[in-house]
């Protein structure tokens, strides 16, 4: 039976209850790097080199960002590409794979799937978090992709999207919760 998200409180979590850092390799591209800010409507002067900063990361290049700003317009941010030792700030990023069980995503996906519940008279559970993504702002936008059910039964499920933002306040807001569209 899905819960409401528990209220907020730093001193009842535990440290492997606490937002992401990342393991050493794991997720190594979000590393950070002094570089320029990249943003679409602003006209950098991007060069197409493969000049590398601090940790052999560098800053993506032209083909990259046209590739990942097509993507994020295609997915609106749920099926954005990797690009290993790249940085470019605000970037919508894969989280790895061992953080996908982290309570955090799920109390922002029950609390997506409440909020989705609540607008549409309908009944669904949360049951597992298929993939997810994130992107830093004040805390976290995070972008997941989530398996509900009907409340008491098995089968089927049904894959929603939902976009969440998990503040520096600790607060968390729903931006968008809907059936995942077909690709």
């Amino acid at each position: 039976m899905a819960s409401s998200p528990p209220n907020s409180s730093a001193s009842s979590a535990s440290a492997s209850d606490s937002k992401p850092t990342p393991a050493a390799g794991c997720c190594d591209h979000l590393l950070a790097s002094p570089c320029k800010p990249i943003h679409p409507n602003h006209t950098l002067d991007l060069d197409d080199s493969d000049e590398e900063y601090e940790h052999g990361v560098r800053v993506m290049n032209r083909e990259e960002m046209s590739r990942y700003y097509q993507v994020l317009r295609d997915t609106d941010g749920f099926d954005v590409p990797t690009f290993p030792n790249t940085y470019a700030l605000g970037l919508i990023v894969p989280i790895c794979e061992e953080y996908l069980s982290k309570p955090y995503l799920r109390d922002c996906a029950e609390k997506a799937i409440s909020h989705y519940n609540i607008r549409n008279g309908t009944n669904f559970e949360f049951v597992k978090i298929v993939k997810a993504n994130q992107q830093v702002v004040s805390g976290f936008f995070y972008y997941i992709t989530f398996d509900v059910k009907q409340i008491g039964t098995e089968f089927p499920t049904t894959t929603f999207e939902a976009k969440v933002l998990d503040g520096i306040d600790d607060t968390k807001e729903v931006y968008l919760c809907r059936p995942k569209r077909s690709s």
